[in-house]
C-alpha cells in the first residue's frame, strides 16, 4: 500500500516531513547513510516539548464532553468510530536494559506526544534507529526486528465516492522510517473496513458522546490536508528550521556568482 494514502492513528495527518518521526529520522540522518542519534533524540525531544495536548478534544480539534482519559494516560485518540479500548491503555512500552517492560503511562508519557520521560524519549528514539538500521542493511521486510509477524495493520476509512485512506493500528515506527528513507509503498493487511456512510452505527455515536455531523466532520478530517491545531507549534519549528537552513544556501549561491 501507498504510504501517501496513510494517515497516523493518533492525529488525522499524514506520515510526511511533518510528521515527528518521519521528520526526526530525515534530520539524524541528513547528508550520512548513518543515523545521528543525538540529533534524532533533540528532535524527538524538541516535538514532545511544544505538543502536550490537555484533552482529548485537543487531539480532535473538536469541543467534546465526554470523561475521556487525558491523552499522555491512553495509547488511544477516541475516534466516533472505535469504542475499543487498547490492552496498553495505562502502560507504556519502555525500554530497560534490553528488555521492553510495560510501565506507567502517567509517569512515562505515551509515543505520540508529550510529555514524555526521558526513558521513553530513549525508547523511541532506539526504536527509530533500530528499524532504520534493519532497513539500511536488509531492506523493508515483513518480519522485523525479530517479530514473527510484524507485517503493518490497517483499517480502511472510506466515503461515499469510495475515496480512501488507511490508518495503521500497528506499525507507526515501520511507516514513519520507511517514509523517510524515500520507500513509497509497504505491505500491509486491512483488518476493518470503516465506511462514511455508516456514520450512525459508529460506536461513540449510538453511544451519543458523539452527534452525528461532528463524527463526520471527524472522519472527513482525515481527508483534509490541513493540520489539527495541536500541531500549530511544532509547524511553526518546522517553519523556522526550514528558513534559517534555506537562507545559508542562498547566500552561499550569492558568493558563488561573485
Amino acid at each position: 500500500m501507498s504510504i501517501e494514502k496513510m494517515r497516523w492513528k493518533a492525529l488525522a495527518t499524514k506520515f510526511d516531513y511533518c510528521h515527528p518521526f518521519v521528520y526526526a529520522v530525515k534530520q539524524a540522518c541528513e547528508g550520512d547513510e548513518n543515523l545521528n542519534f543525538e540529533v534524532l533524540c533533540n528532535e524527538l525531544k524538541k516535538y514532545y516539548e511544544l505538543v502536550q495536548p490537555r484533552s482529548m478534544s485537543d487531539c480532535l480539534d473538536f469541543q467534546i464532553q465526554a470523561e475521556f482519559p487525558k491523552p499522555q494516560h491512553t495509547h488511544n485518540t477516541r475516534w466516533p468510530w472505535i469504542d475499543e479500548k487498547s490492552i496498553s491503555d495505562g502502560l507504556s512500552p519502555v525500554i530497560q536494559g534490553n528488555k521492553i517492560k510495560k510501565l506507567s503511562a502517567r509517569e512515562h508519557g505515551v509515543q505520540h506526544w508529550g510529555p514524555v520521560s526521558h526513558e521513553k524519549l530513549l525508547t523511541e528514539a532506539i526504536k527509530l534507529l533500530r528499524l532504520y538500521e534493519s532497513i539500511k542493511e536488509k531492506g523493508y521486510k515483513k518480519e522485523m526486528l525479530d517479530y514473527t509477524d510484524s507485517i503493518v495493520r490497517v483499517y480502511i476509512l472510506e466515503k461515499e465516492n469510495l475515496e480512501w485512506v488507511a490508518v495503521p493500528i500497528q506499525g507507526q515506527h515501520r511507516v514513519s522510517v520507511a517514509s523517510a528513507m524515500g520507500i513509497k509503498s509497504v505491505p500491509v493487511r486491512v483488518m476493518f473496513v470503516i465506511r462514511r456512510v455508516d456514520v450512525e452505527l459508529f460506536p461513540l455515536v449510538t453511544k451519543g458522546i458523539f452527534g452525528k455531523e461532528d463524527a463526520l466532520s471527524i472522519f472527513d478530517s482525515f481527508f483534509e490536508r490541513k493540520h489539527p491545531k495541536v500541531l500549530t507549534q511544532w509547524h511553526e519549528y518546522l517553519s523556522r528550521k526550514t528558513q534559517l537552513e534555506i537562507f545559508p544556501k542562498k547566500v552561499l549561491k550569492v558568493l558563488d556568482l561573485l
